[in-house]
């Protein structure tokens, strides 16, 4: 009663004490002497008399043990009273009180970390898994969604190898040893296919308590395919970088070269016209044709490879017959192959009908003979031809007994920033690299398809298709 923690008390029948713990003293300011003898609950605030009072009297007339708890003086206190019972009858109430001051402090500070807790897992958008050293779900919290591979009824206290695909079930296995052995978080990658498609997902893990696991998983797949888009964009960019520059090296060099031949010429005419024989001005006006030919084609080319870059190259697709079409073509594709002995064979039925956009077949068809005529030496031969497929397509063909190329020229063709694609002529004829993909824009407009075939030193075939008459015109753009 004299060294007790705690506050010790008896009180008779009448509830008035009989007997106090020394350290009612420091808890009520009076000595033992004025508070023995007399009721506690006249010794406190009235709200705390009124809870002692009815404690007292429900013990010592039920017989059993009462607890309460009251604040007194700025702290919180806990009572339990029971009766002391002699012959049948309540004679005598005991009881002990505790200052539970720190531990209410620490149950409300408890109840506010778990709140904060339960804000901060909810406010989570990553999935929190709690396993064991077997790998059996003890307890999950995040969302409930289709990322879960699982609802949480359907795997809590099951395995991982009972809910999860083998291959990933073994992979966390590797994990959750490392992260045991290490005691550091260990981090996985993995994909998965739900029932939205392919997810891609990050993990962290790491050991606690000894044998238990924390994972927290996130589905990064919207990251993996923004990283995917960020990749692509930078190859286009930089292809679009290199084409620009060749662009510009194509107007810078290529343009200036034939435009001072092309000067260089009319200023010897100038200088010495009257001294000059017929044939040195005949030899003179053809390098002037050759050198305009080849000017008109490349600022052809040039103007439009611009248009379509832009977006302002018009498409109006109609019917007509290839034959008059590719009859039309040939009168200066026919000029430029007589000076080369180079012999154009047409193979092209009367009848034959094509869907396309006349200026763009047109453009197509100049530039695969340009190309076929520079690339074929003296004494050559070129052959058109075209037929309909079973698929509604007519597929036309230039033939030519060239020089070829290799399968790695072939894959390097349609690339304006690869100068493996810019290679002169058998007669030192310039080549750009424009025509071709200007060539294949045009006809993947059309929804057809461009393919070669070559062999060195024997010649190349490049053939395309478009669409004939009778195919529907919403089939193309869909």
């Amino acid at each position: 009663m004299k060294y007790s923690p705690v506050y010790i008390f008896f009180k008779d029948e009448n509830l008035k004490t009989i007997n106090l713990s020394k350290n009612y003293e420091t808890l009520l300011g009076k000595p033992l002497s004025e508070l023995i003898g007399t009721r506690l609950n006249q010794l406190v605030p009235k709200s705390i008399a009124m809870t002692m009072d009815a404690g007292d009297q429900e013990a010592m007339k039920n017989g059993k043990v009462v607890t309460s708890d009251e604040e007194f003086n700025g702290r919180s206190y806990s009572t339990i009273k029971f009766p002391i019972i002699i012959e049948g009858k309540s004679q005598y109430l005991a009881g002990f009180t505790i200052d539970i001051t720190d531990r209410k402090k620490a149950e409300e500070a408890l109840k506010v970390s778990d709140a904060q807790v339960t804000a901060l897992l909810a406010a989570i958008p990553d999935m929190i898994f709690i396993l064991d050293q077997h790998g059996t779900y003890l307890n999950y919290h995040g969302p409930i969604s289709d990322e879960l591979y699982a609802q949480p009824d359907n795997f809590i206290g099951k395995s991982m190898f009972e809910v999860i695909p083998l291959e990933i079930a073994k992979k966390f296995e590797v994990i959750f040893q490392t992260a045991l052995k290490t005691g550091e978080v260990q981090l996985c990658e993995y994909s998965m296919m739900l029932p939205d498609g392919l997810n891609h997902f990050e993990a962290k893990t790491v050991a606690f308590e000894g044998t238990k696991f924390l994972t927290i998983i996130r589905n990064v797949s919207s990251y993996k395919r923004a990283e995917e888009l960020i990749r692509i964009k930078n190859e286009d960019l930089l292809r679009v970088n290199a084409e620009k520059d060749k662009f510009f090296s194509i107007i810078a060099h290529d343009l200036r070269s034939p435009f001072s031949g092309f000067l260089g010429l009319t200023e010897t005419l100038a200088r010495r016209l009257p001294d000059m024989t017929l044939k040195e001005i005949q030899e003179i006006t053809f390098l002037m044709r050759n050198s305009s030919v080849h000017l008109f084609r490349l600022l052809g080319n040039l103007l439009e490879w611009s248009r379509m870059q832009r977006g302002l190259t018009a498409f109006v697709p109609k019917s007509f017959l290839i034959s008059q079409k590719i009859a039309d073509y040939l009168i200066l594709a026919n000029q430029l192959a007589k000076e080369k002995e180079i012999r154009i064979k047409v193979k092209i039925p009367s009848d034959l009908v094509v869907f396309a956009d006349e200026n763009m077949f047109g453009s197509i068809v100049r530039n695969l003979l340009s190309n076929a005529i520079k690339f074929t030496p003296k004494g050559g031969k070129i052959t058109i031809s075209a037929k309909r497929n079973s698929d509604h397509k007519v597929e036309i063909s230039v033939k030519d007994t060239g020089i070829g190329m290799s399968n790695e020229l072939i894959d390097h063709l349609f690339r304006l920033d690869d100068i493996l694609s810019n290679r002169q002529g058998t007669e030192g004829e310039y080549s750009s690299g424009l025509g071709l993909i200007i060539c294949k824009d045009f006809i993947e407009k059309h929804g057809g398809q461009i393919s070669i075939k070559s062999v060195q030193n024997k010649g190349s075939i490049f053939s395309f298709n478009l669409p004939t008459e009778s195919v529907p015109f919403k089939i193309l753009i869909q």
